[in-house]
């Protein structure tokens, strides 16, 4: 071992190849099962080229534990297709084909919104945006109103998945939703602005991304009662729609409060 470091200079190719093997098991002890760090296995196998890595996880007596889901999607990024079949030949584990997929799920999805990105750039670019009012249900308690944001145009059509520069913003008496999405290599931008019929808590009122290319709105009243309708004037906004299911949970509440029967089911219909 002395002789190898300070003569190193003077190595042989099968000293090197010697010293090589050496290191990197010793590496391969370290990152595989004894540091327990769930990304301990990457840094190996980036450091290695596949011939090499063939050769460590060739090595006799060497027992590979480590973070298998998180090694497999770096092998796959890295396309160490031989690697990738000697782990998943060699490896025991009850739940290795869902480990696998998941691997390659991850790996997918990054592709996936990398691609976006590039779309994103190329959009950018060319500053091709289309502005479109989103479908969107609303419905009433006597202290809150909700709101069902769907990315689209229809609500019997598939929502966008992969959503840019989602925005909401709340003002006392007003709701912004601004949101980007690809369609043919030209950004589309979902934007509902809207002047709410009356007077919002700001700070209690709040709005989360939903699955399915949704965005779910919960607007805090001011004042506990019944709107006539969700904005001021008397024009409808573009793709709005009443949130029946939600709205039956609340009708006895209001009705019990509406002294003069008007049902809020029959606003804009």
């Amino acid at each position: 071992y002395q002789r190898r470091v300070h003569g190193i200079d003077n190595f042989s190719q099968m000293d090197k190849a010697f010293f090589l093997i050496l290191s990197s098991i010793v590496v391969l002890h370290l990152c595989m099962g004894v540091s327990g760090n769930s990304n301990a296995c990457q840094p190996w196998i980036k450091n290695n080229d596949e011939e090499t890595l063939l050769a460590l996880l060739s090595v006799p007596n060497i027992t590979v534990e480590f973070p298998l889901q998180d090694c497999l999607e770096e092998i796959i990024r890295r396309d160490y297709q031989s690697s990738g079949k000697l782990i998943l030949d060699t490896y025991s584990k009850p739940d290795l084909e869902q480990v696998t997929m998941r691997a390659i799920t991850n790996v997918r999805d990054t592709a996936a919104k990398w691609e976006q990105i590039l779309k994103f750039r190329k959009s950018n670019i060319t500053k091709e945006v289309q502005i479109v009012p989103p479908a969107f249900q609303w419905a009433q308690s006597l202290s809150t109103v909700y709101l069902n944001v769907k990315y689209s145009t229809k609500l019997d059509s598939p929502g966008y998945l992969e959503v840019q520069n989602e925005t909401v913003n709340f003002t006392n008496q007003g709701v912004f939703l601004a949101a980007d999405v690809i369609y043919d290599d030209h950004i589309v931008r979902f934007l509902l602005d809207l002047e709410l019929y009356g007077e919002i808590v700001v700070e209690n009122s709040t709005w989360s991304h939903q699955a399915v290319g949704r965005a779910y709105i919960s607007l805090e009243k001011k004042t506990k009662e019944r709107w006539k309708s969700l904005v001021r004037g008397s024009s409808k906004p573009r793709n709005m729609y009443l949130w029946w299911n939600m709205q039956e949970k609340f009708n006895t509440e209001i009705k019990q409060d509406d002294d003069d029967q008007t049902s809020p089911l029959f606003a804009y219909l």
